[in-house]
Parts: structure tokens; C-alpha cells; sequence
């Protein structure tokens, strides 16, 4: 009998949001997983939406990312989550912040 080993990811770690402007967020998290991971996935969401529901960006392959076109003066949520050919990590713990004042 052959046995499969399956490991999901072990969630993203130290998210934070080193370069924030009016209209943009980087951000930069440590991955911990030994298994080789297909992407990241980047949930997000804004106080400035009436039904306050995640959006997400797929297909990240590094662990430093640029999320460009928010709105200025707005408080947004960020996590980030590992796959790996075994399914989605939990969420990384979430951090929020305030994009700048436009001009």
C-alpha cells in the first residue's frame, strides 16, 4: 500500500508594511515552509467599501509586494495566505494601515 504525505503551508509570518503612500502599500512577510510553495495570495480589505468583504490578489511569487490603486486617506486591512500543491495555509495574523492624504 502506498501512503501520500500531505503538509498544507504553515501561514506567512512578520507581515508587515514597510513603504506606504496615498495610493499604494508594500508589503513584505517571511515564509517558514520547507515544502516548495506554488504562490502567495493577498487578502485585503477597506474601510472605505460598504460591504467590508476581502479582496484578493493571486499569483504572488515573491514575498515583497506593491499593492497599487487604493484610495488615498483610507485604512485597509492586509493577511497573506501560502499554497503549496496540498492547499491554502490559515491566514497570516493581519495588519492594518492607513494609506496616506492625497494631494
Amino acid at each position: 500500500m502506498c501512503t501520500v504525505s500531505s503538509a498544507l503551508p504553515v501561514a506567512p509570518t512578520n507581515l508587515t508594511a514597510p513603504d506606504v503612500t496615498s495610493d499604494s502599500v508594500t508589503l513584505t512577510w517571511n515564509s517558514d515552509n520547507t515544502k516548495p510553495l506554488q504562490y502567495y495570495i493577498i487578502q485585503l480589505k477597506c474601510n472605505c467599501s460598504s460591504d467590508y468583504s476581502y479582496m484578493y490578489y493571486y499569483d504572488v511569487q515573491t514575498t515583497t509586494y506593491k499593492v497599487s490603486f487604493l484610495q488615498s486617506n483610507s485604512v485597509y486591512e492586509f493577511r497573506i495566505i501560502a499554497v503549496n500543491d496540498d492547499g491554502p495555509s490559515q491566514p497570516s495574523t493581519s495588519i492594518v494601515v492607513a494609506t496616506a492624504k492625497g494631494n
